[in-house]
């Protein structure tokens, strides 16, 4: 790149980057952006962003920029600017606003941390660090510390308490934006005087009318500014929950109950409002967010009682309740239905009874939130069966009524899942329903949603009665997904997707899970045979789409779960293709699912060269993958897989895979990913490490071969280079063997590692 960038094209090109429609704008940005962060002006790009905070985007690019450039560039820098980078990187944090996105500040840490490690004149890093941190603390508020600033604080308390005239006013004159500026002052005195709310509640700058100024915000007509002070009512209920002092508790209990009051009269529709709520708008959004809170405040009044609550305040508006207000108060109840005690006989039943007994005329949105509303009430219904077949019965109702399908298939799964014994008398009325998912107005989670159910009890039915009932729920999505194989069929659209009937088979097999007694055959064995060569011609047919081939290899883990060793008669078969397909597309998850495999027949000595010629077939071209210019960066998911893999073998067979001649390379591999700056991949080679370290245990043969095979490594004596030295590496060999958990292993590779980069 010639020449350094305007820094209004940057921006520009990081939103076209995250925001543009067009692909192939997209795919130019990135290029572009690419190719700058591959230049030398990267450095003065990246500083000039993260001081204009443009927006999200932009200051994350220049974050990420610099830690890279950083990390593998520093070389571009003359030695006489290090110190000013180090300087301008610790103001970038620094003034970082709060609200700032975490990975933003992760990165320049990151990146810190990176230049910590390669600046050489730094030499006190960590301690220069944590003093100029420690500094930056004792200066933003004076209730760090307010024994020191008690005066202040208390004039601040009392000056504060003279606003709520002003706010009123505000309020009048429909002047929104002071409104929520003075909400937010009463939020944060809240919240900078919250310990002393609790610790001494009433007096001084304790005082609980700081809780009555948020609760008249709460008040107000636009749910704008109520949720301003959600975050306030968070913290209060999290110190409350963890301090579990009752009578603390007591003096709270009647200002928790008044914000469940103002919050249900928020969630009120507009009377004109048609159709079911829509939980995509905004105000859907700050339905869901009230919801939440409520689950986390409602311990301090109780779910039955904060249930009766919104009962008693629905009664008393009389039969002539607007459709609206109804809604709203039994939104609430479901957001705490899940809790309600199983003996409460007062409110709840008379609840059922209304829902059940809804006149067809009622408004969609109120039978939206009702059907919703009786699915959370499962462990109420398990002390209640009276009221199962007529809930069942309104829910079969519902499923019919196309906007409500999906809300009443999700409360049918979750009645499935507590009162499963319950539920046996009612599998067949399941099961045809199941099989007519598609006539439905179902999506695609709802329909797996019932499916689950259906499958849950099927697994509690008698073991002559689960092979017929799983092979009617296979067969219905085998059949559409034997033609989808077979036919040309056209570039994939929801109507022939395959991942629809994959993902509904892994549902049927993950769930339809009975218990076998010893001796057994297993009722689920026949139903995988024959579903396997449907699968078998899916891997075939789709062996070049991941999203496909992740989806049949979940489902097969599924059916090799459910059946275990009885599925051993298609272990071949299922490993010969699984390694042709891993030849020509590398796809991580038949790694996963070779996991799966010798989890299960690991321990099966007539099946363990067969696994092990599987392992030796995947590695190879993984490490082949793997060897590629940013190999390991590129592919963190197939490293997690590997290791996984491995780990495995470790576990289940552990003296064949020690004797294995694959095991050296990947042990090597294993080092080189010991770096890899992501999570999960990092935790499985991490795991896998550990677990041949504990494979020592009984058995001394591990210790004398890593002895072996940290003498053949090069050591300055036999190379001239700075590496290990010889009493390094018999520090490292005792470390390891001594090791008593996984961090002190971690720390040792870790710090071993350094020696040979």
């Amino acid at each position: 790149m010639e020449g350094s960038p305007n820094l209004e094209t940057v921006i520009q090109a990081v939103q076209t980057l995250y925001h543009s429609p067009d692909v192939s704008a997209k795919e130019k940005a990135s290029q572009w952006l690419g190719e700058l962060q591959r230049s030398v002006h990267a450095w003065q790009i990246a500083d000039q962003l993260l001081r204009y905070k443009q927006d999200v985007e932009s200051s994350y690019f220049a974050a990420h920029t610099m830690r890279t450039k950083i990390q593998y560039s520093f070389h571009e820098l003359p030695a006489n600017s290090h110190t000013s980078l180090r300087d301008s990187l610790l103001s970038h944090i620094e003034t970082l606003p709060q609200d700032t996105s975490q990975v933003i500040l992760t990165q320049l840490c990151l990146a810190l941390a990176d230049l910590a490690l390669q600046m050489v004149v730094w030499k006190k890093a960590p301690v220069d660090m944590i003093q100029r941190q420690v500094a930056a603390i004792s200066r933003l508020p004076l209730t760090q510390d307010l024994p020191k600033y008690y005066m202040l604080a208390h004039t601040l308390f009392d000056s504060v308490m003279q606003l709520p005239e002003a706010y009123h006013l505000s309020v009048a004159e429909e002047d929104i934006d002071k409104s929520i500026n003075f909400c937010r002052i009463f939020t944060e005195l809240a919240e900078s005087f919250l310990e002393c709310i609790i610790k001494m509640p009433g007096q001084g700058i304790g005082s609980l009318a700081s809780l009555d100024l948020l609760l008249t915000c709460v008040g107000h007509h636009q749910y704008e500014v109520a949720e301003i002070c959600f975050n306030f009512w968070y913290r209060l209920s999290e110190t409350l929950y963890k301090d579990n002092n009752e009578e603390i508790n007591d003096l709270f209990r009647p200002y928790i109950q008044r914000l469940i009051n103002a919050l249900s009269i928020h969630c009120q529709m507009d009377s004109d409002h048609e159709g079911i709520p829509d939980e995509k708008d905004d105000f859907g959004d700050f339905r869901l967010r009230v919801a939440e809170l409520i689950k986390d405040v409602v311990f301090l009044v109780g779910s039955s009682t904060c249930f009766k609550q919104m009962f008693e305040a629905l009664s008393a508006q009389g039969v002539n309740t607007s459709w609206n207000v109804t809604e709203a108060a039994l939104f609430v109840m479901a957001a705490v239905a899940k809790n309600v005690l199983p003996q409460e006989s007062e409110a709840v039943p008379q609840v059922v009874e209304a829902i059940i007994n809804l006149p067809k005329d009622a408004h969609i949105a109120v039978r939206y939130t009702s059907t919703q509303l009786v699915g959370e009430l499962g462990e109420w219904i398990e002390e209640h069966t009276q009221y199962l077949d007529p809930i069942l019965a309104f829910l079969m109702q519902s499923l019919q009524t196309p906007c409500l399908a999906s809300v009443s298939a999700n409360s049918i799964q979750c009645i499935c899942n507590i009162l499963r014994d319950q539920m046996a008398g009612h599998f067949d009325g399941l099961l045809q329903i199941t099989k007519a998912v598609d006539s439905f107005n179902l999506s695609d989670d709802a329909a797996i949603g019932l499916i689950k159910g259906t499958s849950i009890i099927l697994a509690k039915l008698p073991s002559e009665l689960v092979t017929d009932g799983v092979r009617q729920l296979v067969m219905v999505q085998i059949q559409p997904l034997g033609q989808l194989v077979k036919a040309d069929a056209p570039k994939l659209s929801h109507n022939n997707d395959p991942a629809i009937w994959l993902d509904r088979l892994a549902a049927i097999f993950r769930y339809a899970s009975p218990t076998v007694k010893n001796g057994q055959p297993h009722p689920c064995q026949p139903v995988f045979l024959e579903v396997w060569p449907v699968l078998s011609e899916v891997l075939n047919k789709y062996k070049s789409d991941d999203r496909i081939i992740e989806r049949c290899c979940r489902c097969l883990r599924f059916a090799v779960r459910n059946v275990g060793k009885w599925s051993a008669v298609l272990l071949t078969p299922l490993v010969t293709q699984m390694v042709n397909v891993y030849q020509q597309h590398h796809h991580s998850c038949f790694l996963y699912l070779g996991s799966i495999l010798v989890d299960e027949y690991g321990d099966d000595q007539s099946c363990t060269q067969g696994l092990l010629d599987m392992l030796q077939a995947f590695c190879i071209p993984t490490f082949l993958l793997l060897q590629q210019n940013n190999g390991f960066r590129d592919h963190p998911d197939t490293v997690d897989d590997l290791f996984r893999l491995a780990t495995r073998f470790l576990q289940r067979c552990t003296i064949a895979f020690l004797q294995f001649s694959i095991l050296s390379a990947l042990l090597e591999c294993g080092l080189a990913a010991i770096s890899l700056e992501h999570r999960d991949a990092n935790a499985s080679v991490m795991k896998f490490f550990r677990d041949l370290i504990y494979s020592s245990t009984g058995n001394e043969s591990v210790c004398r071969w890593l002895e072996a095979a940290l003498k053949a490594l090069p050591t300055e004596t036999t190379t001239g280079a700075v590496t290990a030295t010889h009493k390094q590496l018999t520090e490292f060999h005792k470390q390891v063997t001594s090791a008593e958990d996984q961090k002190k292993v971690s720390y040792a590779l870790r710090d071993f590692a350094r020696l040979y980069r």
